[in-house]
């Protein structure tokens, strides 16, 4: 949904979205499927990150040997250690089938898992040692280094206390394991780093991820093309959605999984995961593998070749590891493709949205600095698929339409303002003498792209019309007049209408006259199962419909959509905006019982739920059955009720009845019946005891609603207004 308001009550253009992770939320395996893992049995995602850039150091094969007859050396203190802890998880498996007890069985291969910690560790420790003491005091071009993130003397921590509460921490599932992390250079001037003796900040990781299983029995290929159930994969995918969530600008990010003495190499964005051929720590080319990868990582990959847009760079200082706000990225960018001007904007400040969800639009919302003329804007960035109109192109023709009607809406955004584009980059290899567009495929290692992947292209929207998010009101009446001036279609007067409420992420073009005479009914596109954002706002009946569907991976279907929907919806964004504003009055809830108090966001994130790597139709659709229930808003009502609240507003008894009304009327009034009648069969023992007993049947359906209306709402909010002395 896309609305905004700002103090003189005009209603413009901003995102109301919300991708925090929250609870309940699928399991991994639920998310990860099939479609989405390729695997690369030809080895191209070695290859991508062993030849991408300068290769001084990976690439001199005598300086790898020498690297590696090291290691060896101290073998009984690391590949032997390794090979002795695999073998003993290898026969702990073996002995689970003979009736060792689940939890025991569980807590002795966690046991195992940490024990290859420090046999790891040592690993990679004497590779950054030995390439140190060849250099001597010579600079580093990059300082990083492997990290145990699972040690609890370095653990990965989420440092913007402020926004992890506002957007939610994305670590859901614990840090990774091992993690390279940007690091300071010494005092010494050397190229030896030290270990961190205090947490490490997840925006320092360089977008690389080690999950560390005991036994090959854990494999990330195992049951050999089989996804579903597999929780090593899924657990290694979890954590390069959370390094996506804290880095928003990555494309995408490499990953290793390390089962025993075996290990694969990863490549995670946003389309899927693609998993490297497994090699061996104990034989010799598996070593040399080994080695190489560590040196690329933590020596000579540039931000960009890790994963970084290549289009931004961090303003100076604003990634260093003493900084405590949020950094300051600068983003650049040809407005209109290859050739035209170049344009440059600096973020600034925390985001307004983050992407949670792995698979899907990757959606993040940022205030920007126009670096040319020095005025506020906001800047949407968003993957969408390659044959769709963008949004760009949606607002062109919407000004094509507006102008050829000769028509204004005031506080409509003004769609000559909003620049941007598809984003291009030029190729890794150099195959192409120009930049091409930033898709996915385009991105991703040679011959990785499965013939039925839904390619992505990145988009970005400038908007140099501001406002604040809806939830930002100063007053209740500041809301409900904003949300009157949004409704569209009805029969206020066009030239009185201040503002509009939509999605076009998801919008259609229309067709010209020229294209069809006839009408096509109104649908609603849907794609796979992983939507996000808006998908919390669709109105019950609707996501029924979409759940019932169940289309393909990858396949897109439409689903007939009325004005009743539309006018849920908007239902459903006007709730979201009064918790959300809840949920950011600390003051009022400190005052509040702590029954309330916390059971507010439990109550949010029930209502509007947020998927780990997707938010699908189905999920929503099921988190909302509760929403019915006499008690469904209870801590939402405790909090518009508290007396506190009479010292912002004269009458706060009546918003909390326009939202009781709104809840009853809009949203749990049509929420869909459980079963159809026509289809319940009642067993002969049901039937024989109800009819014996005088009871009536079980199941008796609901009477139908009356039909959803704009005059509904508009008397809703008109209604409060005159209650409170105000005029419409």
């Amino acid at each position: 949904m896309q609305l905004r308001i700002d103090d003189s009550f005009r209603v413009t253009h901003f995102a109301v979205q919300d991708d925090s992770p929250t609870e309940p939320q699928p399991q991994f395996g639920d998310v990860l499927t099939q479609d989405r893992v390729f695997y690369d049995d030809r080895g191209e995602v070695l290859d991508r990150l062993l030849s991408d850039g300068s290769t001084p150091f990976s690439g001199d094969t005598a300086l790898v040997d020498e690297i590696g007859r090291i290691v060896e050396a101290e073998r009984k203190t690391g590949l032997e250690e390794i090979r002795d802890i695999a073998q003993q998880a290898l026969d702990g498996r073996e002995s689970d089938t003979l009736g060792t007890p689940v939890l025991s069985a569980k807590a002795a291969n966690r046991n195992l898992e940490e024990a290859l910690f420090k046999p790891l560790t040592r690993i990679i420790d004497t590779i950054d040692r030995a390439l140190s003491a060849r250099l001597g005091h010579r600079k580093r071009k990059y300082y990083r280094q492997f990290v145990c993130t699972a040690d609890s003397d370095t653990p990965l921590v989420y440092p913007h206390d402020k926004l992890a509460d506002r957007l939610g921490s994305p670590f859901r599932c614990g840090a990774p394991d091992f993690a390279v992390v940007d690091r300071p250079r010494p005092l010494n001037g050397g190229a030896l780093l030290k270990r961190p003796t205090k947490p490490v900040e997840a925006r320092h990781l360089v977008s690389y991820i080690l999950v560390v299983k005991n036994c090959i029995f854990d494999s990330p290929s195992l049951p050999l093309g089989q996804v579903q159930g597999n929780t090593t994969l899924s657990e290694a995918t979890e954590h390069a959605r959370s390094l996506l969530a804290c880095l928003p600008f990555q494309l995408y990010v490499y990953g290793i999984i390390v089962c025993g003495s075996a290990f694969w190499l990863t490549w995670t964005d946003r389309a899927g995961v693609v998993l490297s051929p497994q090699y061996s720590l104990l034989d010799a080319e598996g070593l040399r593998t080994f080695v190489r990868i560590v040196l690329r990582l933590t020596w000579e990959l540039s931000p960009s070749e890790l994963g970084q847009d290549p289009n931004t760079e961090y303003v100076q200082g604003h990634k260093s590891l003493n900084r405590d706000c949020y950094p300051a990225l600068l983003v650049k960018m040809h407005m209109g493709g290859p050739g035209s001007k170049l344009g440059s904007w600096t973020t600034w400040g925390d985001p307004v949205s983050l992407p949670h969800a792995l698979f899907g639009r990757g959606t993040s919302v940022w205030r920007i600095w126009a670096d040319d003329r020095g005025h506020p804007a906001i800047l949407k960035v968003a993957w969408t698929p390659v044959d769709r109109p963008s949004e760009l192109d949606i607002y062109c023709r919407m000004k094509e339409i507006i102008e050829g009607a000769q028509m204004t809406i005031p506080g409509m955004v003004k769609l000559d303002s909003i620049v941007g584009g598809d984003v291009h980059f030029m190729p890794v290899k150099g195959t192409h003498p120009a930049e091409v567009l930033m898709t996915v495929s385009a991105l991703r290692p040679q011959n990785t792209v499965p013939r039925n992947m839904v390619d992505m292209q990145l988009h970005r929207v400038i908007f140099t019309d501001l406002g604040k998010p809806l939830w930002k009101y100063q007053s209740p009446e500041e809301l409900v007049r904003a949300m009157r001036m949004a409704l569209v279609g009805t029969d206020v007067d066009v030239e009185k209408t201040e503002g509009f409420l939509t999605d076009f992420e998801f919008a259609t073009l229309p067709r010209s006259d020229s294209d069809s005479e006839a009408k096509a009914p109104q649908t609603a596109a849907y794609e796979s199962d992983d939507m996000e954002g808006t998908v919390v706002f669709m109105a019950s009946t609707l996501l029924q419909s979409i759940k019932d569907t169940k289309p393909e991976p990858g396949e897109t279907v439409s689903v007939p959509r009325t004005k009743e929907h539309d006018i849920e919806s908007f239902g459903w964004v006007f709730v979201f905006a009064v918790y959300k504003h809840a949920l950011e009055d600390t003051a009022a809830q400190i005052m509040m019982p702590r029954k309330h108090s916390k059971g507010l966001k439990e109550e949010f994130e029930q209502v509007f739920p947020a998927g780990r790597m997707g938010r699908s139709a189905e999920s929503v659709f099921w988190a909302r059955g509760p929403v019915r229930c006499p008690i469904a808003n209870e801590h939402l009502v405790a909090y518009l009720a508290d007396p506190v609240q009479q010292t912002r507003d004269r009458h706060p008894e009546h918003f909390c009845g326009l939202v009781e009304c709104m809840w009853e009327m809009v949203l749990a009034g049509y929420w869909p019946a459980w079963r159809d009648p026509s289809t319940v069969v009642e067993s002969p023992l049901r039937k024989l005891i109800r009819e014996t007993s005088g009871r009536a049947p079980s199941y008796v359906p609901p009477p139908p609603p009356p039909p959803l209306t704009h005059d509904l709402v508009l008397h809703l909010f008109d209604t409060y207004l005159e209650l409170i002395g105000k005029t419409a």
